[in-house]
């Protein structure tokens, strides 16, 4: 009985995704190292029972340009057979694509690194966030609203060129500076994240990963539980509301949900000697 036991745990487990751990590298620098931002990612999986090893190579300054020039982050990209990358440069220039020829090189060339060590990684961009009080390029000057809109229209245009997942951080961000312009996502120096913008980092990171709400998390890492409450809220929305959008496919619900979906079938019961599992799937097959 506990061999038919057992045999039923792996078999479900197989059909629902139970227990597989995620491999995830964060490669930036401080926009992405402020506050512990991939500690915090690892604590709100794990408090939703996830498994995850996540490891970063973020140093201070290091564009991606940089990046594909140290071998320290080379040996990094090659140590694990990663389930996920993230990419963050800081470039403004993705805010204009006349000027993308001078950002593609790296980011071409760290995606075929990534992939030459594992072609199932997949690799997401990081959408970042204007300055606080709008960016000045080439001589001229960009309010907040539009450089960020901007910004994001070029994000995605390499996002798609390059088949890259995009986690939608500067989406998110708008949506707070204008929903709540009182909770302050910069840091003093008005260009970094400040602890709730750190915050509403990891928790969009957290929902374009595991393509799930982040809504109810009790981790508020010190900060108030209104404001994080919030800053959950819009992660979810952002990312969940437009997932083809932000190339994230092969939507994955909640383990009940599939169950549910699939309708996994279990016979006879109670068991006596053979334990048939018959799982409908939702595109008509039988596993």
């Amino acid at each position: 009985m506990k061999k038919l036991f057992l045999l039923f745990i792996i078999s479900f487990s197989h059909f629902t995704g139970i227990s597989q751990e995620q491999k995830i590298l964060f490669i930036g620098n401080s926009l992405t190292y402020y506050y512990g931002l991939p500690g915090m990612v690892k604590q709100m999986a794990e408090a939703k029972g996830k498994e995850v090893f996540i490891e970063q190579q973020t140093p201070g300054g290091v564009s991606l340009d940089e990046h594909i020039e140290r071998l320290e982050t080379i040996e990094k990209i090659n140590e694990h057979q990663w389930d996920y990358v993230i990419l963050q440069g800081s470039h403004f220039h993705i805010a204009f694509p006349e000027y993308h020829y001078y950002i593609e090189p790296p980011i071409e060339g760290l995606k075929e690194i990534i992939l030459a060590n594992n072609p199932n990684t997949k690799i997401i961009f990081f959408m970042d966030w204007a300055l606080k009080y709008g960016n000045n390029f080439n001589g001229s000057y960009y309010t907040y609203d539009v450089f960020q809109d901007m910004i994001i229209s070029g994000t995605l245009i390499l996002a798609d060129k390059y088949n890259f997942i995009v986690s939608p951080i500067g989406r998110a961000w708008k949506t707070v500076v204008e929903g709540w312009p009182a909770l302050e996502l910069y840091d003093p120096d008005l260009g970094h994240p400040s602890h709730y913008g750190s915050y509403l980092e990891a928790c969009v990171y957290f929902v374009t990963i595991f393509k799930e709400t982040i809504v109810g998390y009790e981790y508020s890492g010190r900060l108030s539980r209104t404001k994080t409450m919030y800053l959950q809220e819009v992660a979810s929305n952002t990312v969940l509301n437009d997932l083809e959008l932000w190339n994230i496919s092969n939507y994955t619900s909640t383990t009940s949900e599939r169950v549910q979906k699939n309708q996994l079938c279990v016979y006879p019961n109670p068991v006596t000697s053979i334990l048939n599992i018959k799982v409908n799937t939702s595109n008509g097959r039988n596993y």
